[in-house]
Formats: structure tokens, sequence, C-alpha cells
């Protein structure tokens, strides 16, 4: 059974780059290329008074390029994309739009790296410790990707892996990009670059934790057994990691991808309602809360519950 994930899988994903030279490289690429465009374009705007049209769609190119070199190098390159993604003061519209995309799924590493991920988290072989294994990704983001699976005893499962050199390249990424955003000073607001570096680099420190990500999970299911509604899923603690958490798999869909369906506008603020709620009830009962809301990280079940992730 396990021999033929490999041949399933296909090699769909992408090579994530891991040595700090090749990541390097990509960004020192990018950055000027878009330094570059930078340039040119504002020549163009003082001499030949190009239009709010062509800058429009200079804008875009320029988002475009960021948005598939990030996407490839997850970790910091692609946290901050995501945070700019959000912040509507800190790049043109045309620009946060694209990069929108990064909160989404993105570009998904390779089966074979998968498997060497988890080979080395457990110095088990993949077989030994799951029944079936799924080699394409039910979703990817900044710091791993996950995929569905069972156990031998039945349970199913979904599996987050973290990208290889994740942690080591924080540091250096950060560095580079803050160069290249310099450089793009025309596409990204200055005053707000270094406390996005600082945000993301205390919010890739935590999330790359995944064992503290499981200790979460575990508080969380004693947090919420009483809310109704609202639940998260049980991690399976004796094969969670590092860089590997295997949690109970909750079927569900994205919650921003749920409101977005509903044709009532009742039933949408009623949703939307109850995810408010539950954050005030955290907040003032708990005390304590779910610290990165992205619409990726709640599900909505069949039956309306609210899964936190």
């Amino acid at each position: 059974m396990g021999r033929d994930w490999e041949s399933l899988a296909g090699e769909k994903g992408a090579k994530v780059p891991s040595g700090r030279w090749g990541r390097l490289y990509r960004v020192g690429k990018l950055g000027l290329s878009v330094a570059s465009s930078a340039a040119g374009h504002a020549v163009r705007r003082r001499f030949s008074k190009d239009t709010d049209e062509g800058t429009s769609i200079f804008h875009t190119k320029q988002a475009q390029k960021i948005l598939e070199t990030l996407g490839q190098m997850k970790g910091a390159a692609m946290k901050v994309g995501q945070i700019l993604s959000t912040d509507p003061d800190a790049v043109p519209a045309e620009f946060a739009d694209i990069l929108t995309q990064l909160q989404k799924d993105a570009p998904s590493m390779t089966y074979l790296a998968v498997k060497s991920q988890i080979e080395g988290a457990l110095q088990q072989s993949i077989e030994d410790v799951f029944h079936t294994f799924q080699p394409e990704p039910i979703g990817s983001a900044s710091i791993g990707q996950v995929h569905r699976g069972t156990l031998h005893d039945g349970r199913d499962v979904a599996i987050k892996v973290q990208y290889p050199g994740v942690v080591e390249s924080i540091e250096s990424d950060l560095r580079n990009l803050t160069s290249l955003l310099v450089l793009a000073r025309p596409l990204v607001d200055k005053d707000r670059l270094s406390n996005l570096v600082e945000e993301c680099r205390d919010s890739l420190l935590a999330e790359a934790n995944y064992e503290a990500e499981a200790a979460n999970l575990e508080r969380f299911q004693e947090l919420l057994k009483d809310r109704p509604g609202v639940c998260a899923p049980a991690p399976v603690m004796e094969l969670c990691r590092r860089d590997l958490l295997v949690m109970e798999y909750v079927e569900g869909t994205k919650l921003d991808d749920k409101l977005e369906s509903l044709v009532d506008r009742d039933e949408r603020r009623e949703l939307a309602q109850h995810w408010m709620q539950t954050y005030i009830w955290m907040c003032h009962e708990l005390f304590e809360l779910h610290s990165d809301p992205h619409p990726g990280n709640f599900l909505v079940r069949d039956n309306g519950d609210l899964v936190f992730l």
C-alpha cells in the first residue's frame, strides 16, 4: 500500500528552496527585477504622463512576480506577502488583491520532500505510521502543508508537515526581504516595513513550533468542551513533533468560502455573529483567544459548528 503513494503523487509539487544561498539568490533576483521595473515606471510617469490605468497594470505585474517567488519560497518570505496583503495602507490596491492569493492555498512541496520530513521527524517509515496517506495536500501555507491520512487503528487524521529549512531561514529571509522592499519603495510604505518585519519574525517563530500548537489544541479541547457549536481538532500527541503535527481530521468548509456561498443575508449574519460572539466570549471569559484569525484557520461543519484550527 505504502509503495503506491509515491507513484500516486506524481511529483506535482515544487521543491522548496531550503539553502541560505538559494533563497538569497531568489530574493536578490526578485529585488533587482522589482527595483528596475519601479525605476522605469517612475521615469515613464514623469516624462510620458503614464495614465492611472497604466500604473494599475504596472502594480499588477509586479505583484504577480512577487506572488510567484514568495509562494515558492514559503516561510518568512511568504509571511511578509500575506501580511502586506491584509494592510490596505501599505501597498496599492492592485498589489494587495494579487498578494491575497497567498492567504489561500500556496504551491505545495513534492511528495518525496513530505515523506522525508515525516520520516525524519518520527524516525519511522511513513508506511509504519500511516495505514493510508494522501500524497496530494488538502492545504498549504507559509510554514507547512496539510495532508489527509488514516492511522492503523482507523482514526482519520490531518498531517501538518513543516517545510524544510523554514526556521533556519527566518532571519536571513527577513534581512533579504527588507532590502528588497526598500528598493521597491514606490510600492511599499517604508514606515510600516520595520513593524511588518518584527511581526513576521514573532509570528513565524511561534507558528513553527508544532509541539506548542499541539499543546494549544489539547488545551482548547478542554476550554471548548462545554461551548455549544464550537470545537477544535484533537491532536495525536504521540505523533507530534516540533516540525510535525498530527491531529483529528475534521470535515468542513473554510469560513470565508462558507460566508460567500450563503445567499440568505440572515444566514450570513448569523454565522458571522457566531464567530464574533465566540471571540468575545474567549476574550472576556477565558482571558485568552485564538490569535491568528485568518479565514483559512476556521471551518464550518455541515451542522453549523465552527471549527478552530
